[in-house]
């Protein structure tokens, strides 16, 4: 950074050329007091000659703050437009000449905007040596799972603890951040201390009426440091995972009169990894590091509803990233039907869409996964039998057939049969979604009259 500067005698003698941090004398005189080469410089400039400045204005934000790329702002601002000499904005290429005489040349720099239209000075990383490259990159930084410290990073599945979540900054936005500065601040807390967290020692009186006799301020963060000491590496690289991910935002509510989103209380009982397994009917897995992973492949197909409905693509998108949190499960997806090598190596088949690929010929590549331990789960329009609804029925329990199935939206309360408060599916479902010990309700679009070959019912 600096501007490239230049004198010469009026004689044609005496040159001096080196660099000035600002193009405003009176700041750059200021700054370099005290450097010999500079006050030869200034003691030239006193004297007849022409002063040549070349320097790159960086005029980009000069009243804006910065925004971390990959970010965005809640709203749009204009278009900034500094004015120096003639209006510009971004990066300006700059040449002053001017002549000097017996006295100390005077050159006076400020700018203002159409924000604000007092003077104000421009700051020394403003001015650019003439030949400095790559100037203001703005490419955004690569995905943070891409970071060569993040190699084998695992996000954490669940949420933080109501008692830590009291104590200390927000961290929910950590993600705008650069990688660089929170790696410090984990790693060294009392490197940046936060002011609207800092912490005062107490100093405590032996009588009950002076409990507090000194109040002074700490020089410490109230983050313990050592996080090195208790995490192994891997595991500090986990932690920087989870708070450089951008949080995966809700979907976009699109129908008017929707129910109000789950709240976190009542999605408290819910454990991804629970999930899943229940799928196969079996007991939550464990979280023993000897445990094989349980393989999920999310089957979905096109968008075939309007505004807010049946966006399998929507679905498959965003459960294949947050059932990935979970210890021990990996995920994979397909559209319309999973491949050969899905179906041979998959745990747990999910399928969420109108079922076009389902014919009487899927019958026994569906029955060759169940035989050696599948398991099947099916989403709502999943059960669409389509031209095959026995041979779907008769695996499933039951289909949907298009000429008889009905179906409506809305609130609905179901009756949980005794049987299906103890099943694995339905017998551990969070009291958030039950009416009474046996009503389960939601909100949703149903289905009745299907072709149903020996289901059990669990609800109706």
């Amino acid at each position: 950074m600096g501007v490239e500067t230049e004198w010469r005698a009026k004689n044609g003698g005496e040159v001096w050329s080196g660099w000035l941090p600002h193009l405003d004398l009176t700041a750059a005189r200021a700054v370099t007091r005290g450097s010999h080469d500079h006050e030869g410089a200034f003691t030239a400039m006193a004297q007849e000659g022409t002063l040549t400045l070349r320097t790159v204005l960086d005029l980009t934000d000069l009243l804006r703050p910065a925004v971390q790329p990959g970010s965005d702002l809640d709203q749009a601002l204009p278009d900034e437009v500094a004015t120096l000499a003639t209006r510009h904005g971004g990066i300006a290429r700059c040449e002053i000449s001017l002549p000097t005489h017996r006295d100390p040349p005077q050159l006076d720099i400020a700018f203002w905007t159409a924000e604000d239209p007092r003077p104000s000075a421009l700051e020394l990383r403003r001015f650019l040596t003439p030949w400095a490259t790559g100037l203001r990159a703005t490419a955004s930084p690569p995905a943070v799972a891409a970071h060569p410290e993040f190699a084998g990073a695992k996000l954490r599945d669940g949420t933080a603890s109501p008692a830590l979540a009291r104590i200390g900054p927000d961290l929910s936005r950590t993600w705008q951040r650069d990688f660089a500065s929170v790696k410090r601040d984990v790693l060294d807390p009392n490197a940046a201390l936060n002011p609207d967290h800092l912490a005062d020692a107490l100093t405590l009186g032996t009588a009950k009426a002076d409990a507090i006799v000194a109040r002074e301020p700490m020089s410490i963060s109230i983050m313990p440091a050592g996080v090195p000491n208790v995490l192994t590496a891997q595991q500090v690289n986990d932690l920087l995972l989870d708070l450089l991910t951008p949080p995966l935002a809700p979907a976009p509510i699109q129908i008017d009169g929707a129910p109000p989103p789950r709240t976190r209380a009542e999605r408290a009982g819910l454990k991804l990894a629970d999930i899943a397994a229940v799928a196969k009917f079996g007991a939550p897995r464990t979280d023993a590091p000897s445990a094989p992973p349980l393989r999920l492949i999310l089957v979905s197909g096109p968008k075939d509803h309007g505004a807010g409905e049946h966006d399998y693509p929507d679905w498959r998108e965003r459960w294949s990233t947050l059932l990935a949190l979970a210890d021990g499960v990996e995920v994979g997806t397909a559209d319309g039907w999973p491949s050969a090598e899905q179906l041979a190596s998959a745990d747990v088949l999910v399928g969420y869409s109108a079922n076009a690929a389902w014919s009487a010929g899927r019958a026994a590549e569906l029955d060759a996964f169940l035989a050696r331990g599948g398991g099947l789960v099916l989403l709502h329009w999943a059960v669409n039998g389509r031209d095959a609804v026995p041979e779907l029925a008769q695996r499933i329990g039951l289909a949907s057939r298009s000429s008889t199935t009905r179906y409506r939206h809305g609130a609905v309360e179901l009756d949980l049969a005794p049987a299906a408060r103890d099943h694995p599916i339905t017998g551990d479902l969070p009291a958030a979604l039950l009416r009474f010990p046996q009503l389960l309700h939601f909100v949703d679009e149903t289905y009745w009259a299907l072709a149903t070959i020996g289901a059990r019912v669990a609800a109706e």
